[in-house]
């Protein structure tokens, strides 16, 4: 859609890039309309016709017709209504179409960033990837700064005050120390002469340990939790290294590891430096 976009408006034929964007919206999928809305967004000095246009792409979206999935969606459509707005009909300009329409361009993105908030985490095999789900750096912050037309001021006011609400609450979080510990797997531990393991599952801190165990050793600290703990999700064992090296790993999967929470002080600092800038 983007690059049948580009081409249209390469050759300038208005009739014709208003009959694509309709076909464009027609067919009702959220990708074309975010491809065709990014083409107009390049033009640098966009005329009537390409205001016109963007409000065909952009309404289905605002309004619903077409459900956004990607949260990168709605700043694409807060730049678009810079212009969009201007192409109202004039009969409804009276009404305060404008201010409505950034009404509602709020709304939904609060509703949004309410649900981002709630998803988990996106977690991708042993935590080997980690992807960050911060509603205000990746929904609200972006469609705020994308918000220039006047119509939207008061909106753009109200949103600035929701995003230092939330950016003060982040930073100001205090984390609770989590306990570790696993009594009931530690007793289990210790009645089947596993003292060292014991002892790291009683740990209210530790949340991984290390074993230097010969091959048969490593094969009874496996049988030890899989088949007498029956910790099935409660602990992850895995022997890594080569030779001589080769060592047994046992991890409290309860436990938030080293990836998340670096994520976790870098979305706080991330929050610091934003409420620098608007304050």
């Amino acid at each position: 859609a983007r690059n049948a976009m580009d081409d249209m408006l390469s050759l300038g034929n208005d009739a014709d890039i208003i009959k694509l964007a309709g076909c464009i919206r027609d067919l009702g999928k959220e990708s074309l309309l975010l491809g065709a809305l990014k083409s107009l967004l390049a033009v640098e000095q966009p005329s009537s016709i390409h205001a016109k246009t963007l409000r065909i792409l952009y309404i289905p979206l605002l309004q619903g017709e077409v459900k956004p999935t990607d949260r990168k969606t709605w700043p694409v459509i807060a730049s678009a209504m810079t212009h969009g707005v201007s192409a109202l009909p004039a009969d409804l300009v009276d009404a305060d179409s404008r201010s409505k329409e950034y009404e509602l361009l709020y709304d939904t993105v609060l509703q949004n960033a309410k649900l981002m908030k709630e998803d988990s985490p996106l977690l991708c095999g042993n935590y080997n990837s980690y992807r960050d789900n911060c509603p205000i750096i990746d929904l609200l912050h972006p469609t705020y700064e994308a918000i220039t037309h006047e119509s939207g001021n008061a909106i753009k006011a109200k949103l600035k005050a929701v995003i230092k609400e939330g950016l003060t609450e982040s930073i100001n979080e205090v984390q609770s120390v989590p306990d570790h510990s696993m009594p009931t797997e530690a007793e289990i531990a210790g009645k089947n002469g596993f003292p060292d393991i014991q002892r790291f599952l009683l740990s209210p801190t530790e949340t991984s340990i290390r074993l230097n165990l010969t091959k048969s050793g490593r094969m009874e600290v496996h049988r030890l939790i899989d088949n007498k703990m029956c910790s099935y999700g409660k602990l992850r064992h895995c022997s890594k290294g080569t030779g001589r090296d080769r060592c047994l790993v046992v991890t409290k999967s309860c436990a938030e590891p080293p990836e998340m929470i670096k994520t976790k002080e870098e979305r706080k600092q991330k929050h610091k430096e934003m409420l620098d800038k608007m304050e």
